[in-house]
């Protein structure tokens, strides 16, 4: 079954919201949906014509430092009569050096396993891995397509530095409440409720022991925490009245960025050392959807520069994808797909 999906956002940090392809504008994302028993190969839906990409998102830097893996939507020439025939909607991979861009896997928010051999991923609202044959190629293995969750709602798949396990959120142990941290084998295996609060949006430290994730602890907005994969005590790193998410672990472990937005600003990309001190901003207005390359040294995001909240103009460059060191100097734009 294939679900097509209209949604509308009026400001890009609702980047804190799953799988959404988010635009100034109306954003369109078609993700294919499966059987549980028979996967579907990557879908290509038919169109009288080509269409207006849409924005990237939620951008996952492949382990060996070449490609990304992200959201996004574009024609393609299907049958290579040098016509524009089909739409893709779902995972792409961008080549770090050239920006060209192919389609993957239709899917949401990927996440490369270490190897680079496998990537994760959601579609309607559960989580997938599947095998990638050759990265450079873009080529997957359809048949290894499996999911590893089939009870209620889960998103934000991270993988653990050894491989072994998935961390990810899930209403499933009350679908009638918030969202809060799990984590199981990557087989789908030993599902454990590690959290047992209002949590989303997990990644690892580098040695395995711990999650740095969005947590609600009752003040209103969210904050960035840390608690041990053991379910220990947690231990809040943020304390403002931001709405604060998307937060990930430097390769090495000694800094956190995550991406904060004020009640009445914009969202920016943000950087602290592990234990909350010395927090500042890196990027201009309006940058999210990031991840950090193997190195440690650069960040990938989505940026809509010239955003002006509570209009529809578009700016150049807005809804791409860019690049920066982590101290936010050397910009530059990574994608050119015009989006409108």
């Amino acid at each position: 079954m294939n679900l097509k999906t209209l949604r509308v956002c009026a400001l890009p940090c609702l980047a804190g919201m799953p799988g959404l392809l988010t635009a100034l504008a109306l954003v369109l994302l078609l993700a294919g949906g499966c059987d549980s028993t028979e996967p579907e190969p990557p879908p290509w839906i038919h169109t009288p014509g080509p269409v207006a990409p849409v924005a990237f998102a939620h951008p996952a830097w492949h382990p060996g430092g070449r490609y990304i893996a992200a959201e996004h939507g574009d024609s393609l020439d299907a049958n290579g009569d040098g016509h524009l025939d089909t739409l893709f909607g779902g995972i792409w991979l961008i080549d770090v050096q050239t920006g060209q861009k192919k389609p993957l896997v239709a899917g949401d928010l990927p996440a490369w396993a270490p190897d680079g051999k496998r990537l994760a991923l959601v579609r309607a609202a559960q989580i997938y891995v599947v095998d990638v044959l050759d990265v450079e190629a873009a080529r997957i293995d359809t048949s290894s397509l499996r999911p590893l969750t089939s009870e209620g709602r889960n998103f934000f798949p991270a993988w653990s530095p050894d491989g072994a396990w998935i961390a990810y959120d899930s209403d499933a142990q009350d679908p009638s409440a918030s969202y809060e941290v799990w984590i199981m084998r990557s087989d789908g295996s030993e599902k454990t409720n590690v959290s047992g609060y209002s949590s989303r949006m997990p990644h690892w430290s580098e040695d395995g022991q711990r999650l740095v994730h969005k947590a609600y602890l009752g003040m209103g907005a969210s904050e960035i925490a840390v608690i041990d994969t053991a379910g220990g005590e947690i231990e809040r790193l943020t304390f403002d009245t931001n709405m604060d998410d998307h937060p990930s672990f430097s390769p090495n472990g000694e800094q956190i960025a995550f991406c904060s937005q004020p009640q009445q600003g914009l969202p920016a990309i943000w950087v602290m050392n592990r234990d909350g001190t010395r927090p500042r901003k890196v990027s201009p207005d309006t940058a999210y959807h990031f991840d950090w390359s193997p190195d440690g040294k650069h960040l990938v995001f989505l940026y809509h520069p010239g955003y002006k909240p509570n209009t529809l103009e578009i700016y150049p460059g807005s809804g791409e994808l860019w690049v920066m060191n982590t101290d936010g100097s050397d910009l530059r734009r990574l994608t050119y797909t015009t989006i409108r």
